[in-house]
């Protein structure tokens, strides 16, 4: 089983602090849009990372300048420290064999009761669908120079049916990246609504996957709802060249929405 480390960090503005204190949610992106414009291509399906959506975090305890010049505003921003795994999980076992004619899809993507760290109701609501996942939604990032990792091939032909191996995005990175040490929370979302998957049959299998090459997801972020026990146990670490009015708006915030956080000043010293 994986090791994970028990506390990670995650470099951003004071303006999205504001709205990760007062809304408890952490913004996933799609991967299309991230740092990298490499890693979401694929060698076989184009840019199949459109479909997957993430949150970056690193297990640095240490503060490093390439992230605070990368991800604040001239390093004035902040770094959130919480507890690894921050998402709750949904119990996904309710009702799950009444009204079969009507509701029969949860059975198809769910099986038995169990709980899960996505509910796929709420992206088919947003007109897409995800598998419910039972184990964590974290993934350590790889970094290497292999072709054949980084931009991957996807498709398979299984029998007379088609096989994406999703699994394979988002994982691995150019070793130029490596001092990032990332980790990051990751969705992989299809696009396909209720009724597809409702009313789909061996024939519009191939139509259905034909769609990741030519339709997008109708968002380009989702925010996640962070465990409320861990968001209380936050540290942010004030950015080298915070000013003493913008830690006072820190302090403000904080106050009003997470009394129970630290805030730490910056060990490091820059001009």
């Amino acid at each position: 089983m994986e090791e994970y480390p028990e506390y990670l960090y995650h470099y951003t503005s004071i303006e999205t602090l504001a709205l990760i204190l007062k809304y408890k949610t952490f913004r996933l992106r799609r991967l299309d849009l991230a740092d990298d414009p490499e890693e979401s291509l694929t060698s076989d399906y184009g840019n199949l990372g459109r479909f997957c959506l993430i949150s970056c975090w690193t297990s640095m305890s240490e503060e490093s300048l390439p992230m605070w010049q990368m991800y604040s505003k001239d390093m004035k921003g902040v770094r959130i420290k919480l507890p690894t795994f921050i998402f709750p999980k949904y119990w996904m076992g309710e009702n799950i064999h009444q009204n079969s004619s009507k509701d029969g899809y949860k059975e198809v993507l769910l099986g038995n009761s169990f709980y899960s760290y996505i509910n796929p109701e709420d992206f088919f609501k947003k007109g897409c669908s995800v598998i419910a996942m039972q184990e964590n939604i974290l993934t350590k990032i790889q970094y290497t120079e292999e072709k054949d990792l980084l931009y991957p091939s996807v498709f398979k032909q299984v029998g007379n049916g088609i096989v994406l191996e999703t699994g394979k995005i988002g994982i691995y990175k150019h070793k130029y990246w490596e001092f990032q040490q990332e980790l990051r929370y990751m969705i992989f979302a299809s696009p396909w609504n209720k009724n597809d998957i409702l009313h789909a049959t061996p024939e519009s299998h191939i139509a259905l996957f034909n769609r990741f090459k030519t339709s997008n997801l109708p968002f380009e972020y989702v925010d996640l709802k962070v465990d409320e026990r861990k968001f209380e146990d936050m540290t942010i670490r004030l950015g080298p060249k915070v000013t003493e009015a913008e830690k006072v708006i820190v302090q403000s915030l904080v106050k009003e929405f997470n009394p129970s956080a630290k805030i730490e000043d910056s060990v490091l010293k820059v001009r």
